[in-house]
């Protein structure tokens, strides 16, 4: 039996994506041997077999990452650090964290009503902070060994543009594409003025999205497995930023924030 290909190609013009299956030999469609032009991300999903190179080229069809180019037009700034983590190894850290973070439902107050999330969370730190945030208070778990070394690797690679030492991680868990993120800034005041925030995603392909405050403008981005993002400058003064729902994804989603958080009280 021929060994087999599964495709997704997601459209950043309509926010759509197709599914393709393919062989070693069938000819690429025109759709995805023209994906610069279409602006189509693509990625391999499953293979039944080792992936050969022809195959392999097709993984992303995006430009590389310039983590010093700014993706925000104003009032903030977002830079991109492509994949952190090649596959087998993002591979590895997902199932990782999956089995060993201590995972908890989020709660949160909306008008006044406590809820229960369907998306988990998981809070970790240097010492244990009392993070508060929509109406709830966590407080912070010692760093696990995995964590630290995801962490040190998450540093390094943001040295030279944006250099930060963080002390904290908030982690979320997106079991499916029905699980996302409202509209909402990381502007609490125990992360200070001007934050610095490294992003890193593992599991399923998510569109994240940044909106501007006051005019509306918006960014959109899909999130890779292995993916580094960091948001900083004025960014959670001026922008919001969510995970966008799709009925389409059925794999979960981690994403790791890496922040610097501050003790108000011993900060005064």
């Amino acid at each position: 039996m021929a060994k087999t290909y599964r495709l997704e190609c997601y459209n950043l013009n309509t926010n759509l994506s197709t599914s393709y299956r393919a062989t070693p030999w069938a000819p690429i469609p025109h759709w995805v041997r023209h994906a610069r032009q279409s602006r189509l991300v693509c990625r391999i999903l499953r293979a039944d077999g080792p992936i050969p190179l022809t195959m392999n080229t097709l993984d992303l069809f995006a430009a590389a990452p310039e983590p010093a180019a700014n993706l925000l037009p104003c009032d903030g700034i977002v830079n991109d650090y492509g994949l952190l983590y090649p596959a087998d190894e993002a591979d590895r850290l997902l199932q990782l964290l999956l089995t060993q973070i201590s995972w908890r439902h989020d709660e949160a107050v909306i008008y006044g009503k406590r809820i229960v999330t369907a998306r988990q969370v998981a809070w970790y730190g240097d010492a244990a902070f009392d993070y508060s945030y929509s109406g709830t208070t966590r407080t912070a778990l010692p760093w696990t060994d995995a964590l630290l070394a995801i962490k040190a690797r998450v540093e390094a690679a943001i040295a030279a543009i944006s250099p930060t030492r963080f002390n904290s991680c908030l982690l979320n868990l997106y079991a499916d594409g029905t699980q996302g993120m409202a509209w909402h800034s990381d502007d609490e005041a125990e992360l200070g003025p001007e934050t610095v925030i490294a992003s890193l995603s593992l599991g399923a392909t998510r569109k994240f999205a940044l909106r501007h405050r006051r005019s509306g403008e918006k960014r959109e981005l899909l999130l890779q497995h292995g993916q580094l993002i960091v948001m900083r400058g004025a960014t959670q003064t001026h922008w919001q930023h969510a995970l966008m729902k799709s009925t389409r994804v059925h794999a979960p989603r981690v994403n790791l924030t890496f922040r610097t958080f501050r003790s108000l009280s011993s900060s005064s």
